[in-house]
């Protein structure tokens, strides 16, 4: 329960501190599937993810097999999805939320840098990709950022939208 302190004065004329229940306002918790073909990694987003009062981990799975099964069985708001499984990638695993009436918003995680991956998975509808030495703050706004309906930007896709604007350019130049 929480608290609010305040002092009031006792029979003796001394000042005490007083425990004042703080209204309760309804948390929306937030349901996270944690997909990562590594336990440590999972066990650890897990009981990090649990110091936050306003989100709860629903399923974990370490391949892509086991995360396409909990995907349809399991209600989930936001997915943090390993880029690489031993049994295939990430994407496949966002290919999969794609056929669902409602998906969740998928974060991406990896451990190595892959403008290439991080394109993909954009395209695929990933709300955000993220390298797994972010800080827990970071992990926790961004979490929140797209279960709001947000969408992170990184700058390997500004990038890479200059350059298709540029080769679009010089195709029309050509014409």
């Amino acid at each position: 329960r929480s608290f609010s302190g305040a002092a009031r004065q006792n029979g003796t004329g001394t000042a005490q501190r007083v425990s004042t229940p703080i209204p309760h306002t309804r948390l929306t918790v937030i349901r996270i599937a944690l997909f990562d073909d590594q336990e440590l990694i999972r066990q650890g987003l897990c009981r990090l993810l649990d110091l936050a009062p306003d989100m709860t981990v629903v399923a974990e799975a370490e391949s892509v097999q086991r995360s396409l099964v909990l995907i349809t069985e399991t209600a989930i708001d936001v997915a943090l999805v390993d880029v690489r499984f031993q049994d295939g990638q990430g994407m496949d695993v966002l290919t999969g939320m794609n056929t669902l009436d409602n998906p969740p918003a998928a974060i991406m995680l990896t451990t190595f840098p892959d403008d290439a991956a991080m394109l993909e998975c954009l395209q695929l509808g990933a709300r955000g990709f993220l390298h797994k030495d972010i800080g827990l703050q970071d992990l926790l706004n961004t979490i929140r950022f797209v279960h709001g309906g947000g969408q992170l930007t990184h700058p390997a896709v500004h990038r890479q939208q200059r350059r298709e604007e540029s080769d679009q350019e010089i195709g029309r130049a050509h014409v």
